[in-house]
């Protein structure tokens, strides 16, 4: 059975619960090697993240969540983001920024997203 179905039966979630459970979710894929060979994270950003990120490494992650929520939430045919990009900026932002408070970043990606919505 598909997941999503099922969703649909008992209501889609939030954007902000969608927000945060993604969140929640690229942390723990982040931390563990063994998701990250199965997602292929290693060298996935190659050619994708440009200088800005060093701007503001948690507005940039923010950016590429929301566009992936409001894609999920559109059943966009395409995805922008793909998964293992996602865990791959996780990732890296960890290393820039050094420690990434997740309530921080929900309220990014949720003024990400009011923003792409217009």
């Amino acid at each position: 059975m598909n997941p999503r179905s099922t969703e649909d039966l008992k209501g889609a979630p939030s954007s902000q619960q969608r927000a945060e459970k993604v969140v929640s979710q690229l942390v723990l894929l982040s931390r563990s090697e063994e998701a990250c060979k199965l997602l292929g994270v290693e060298g996935v950003l190659a050619g994708h993240v440009d200088i800005t990120i060093l701007d503001d490494p948690l507005d940039y992650l923010a950016h590429d969540i929301a566009a992936a929520v409001r894609d999920a939430e559109d059943r966009a045919p395409v995805q922008t983001t793909m998964l293992s990009t996602l865990v791959a900026e996780f990732r890296l932002c960890s290393f820039i920024s050094s420690h990434i408070d997740q309530h921080d970043l929900v309220e990014r990606v949720m003024r990400q997203l009011r923003e792409l919505q217009g």
